[in-house]
């Protein structure tokens, strides 16, 4: 990867924190001096073994495998400055699925079989108002917002990922 690229990976892994994190009451009070090395940590093990296996197509269950693997080491190593739910499956599926959405969308990695799930996305299926990301802990929690995704897509004939690119993209204006 050349320097442009590397810059680029970085700015992009910054957005996708800032995303997974705003409104997920991550951290436990006074806490804020460990939280640029929990970070980095989580920015590091994603990027090191996670984001690798994306350059070719990695099935569903591979990709709930990884989202698992993200949120317990985040918990393993959160210590003291994460609330008692620890990294939350939420918060590790945000991160992960935002920034496969922006590597996706530059051409760096195939399609990834999921997409972020969010508040905006949530509302534009029947789970409106039922579900909040930020709190999701089990992945039988992400499995059911994912599938009301996917029926969401297959009514339209599209894969998931392409179809919250567009939906995501029409909600913003």
């Amino acid at each position: 990867m050349n320097d442009k690229q590397q810059y680029l990976v970085s700015e992009l892994w910054i957005l996708s924190w800032n995303a997974s994190v705003q409104r997920a009451n991550l951290y436990a009070p006074n806490s804020e001096l460990h939280r640029s090395e929990f970070r980095a940590a989580i920015i590091a093990y994603a990027d090191d073994n996670l984001i690798p296996q994306y350059q070719s197509t990695v099935s569903s269950k591979a990709h709930e495998r990884n989202i698992l693997k993200l949120s317990k080491h985040g918990t393993a190593i959160g210590g003291g400055i994460l609330q008692a739910t620890g990294y939350k499956l939420g918060v590790a599926q945000k991160l992960l699925n935002l920034q496969l959405k922006y590597l996706w969308c530059c051409g760096s990695i195939e399609e990834p079989p999921h997409c972020p799930i969010d508040r905006v996305i949530i509302n534009k299926t029947p789970l409106r108002n039922q579900v909040n990301w930020t709190a999701m802990v089990r992945i039988d929690e992400y499995r059911v917002v994912i599938h009301a995704l996917e029926n969401e897509a297959k009514l339209v004939g599209k894969s998931l990922a392409q179809w919250e690119l567009e939906v995501y993209n029409r909600a913003g204006t």
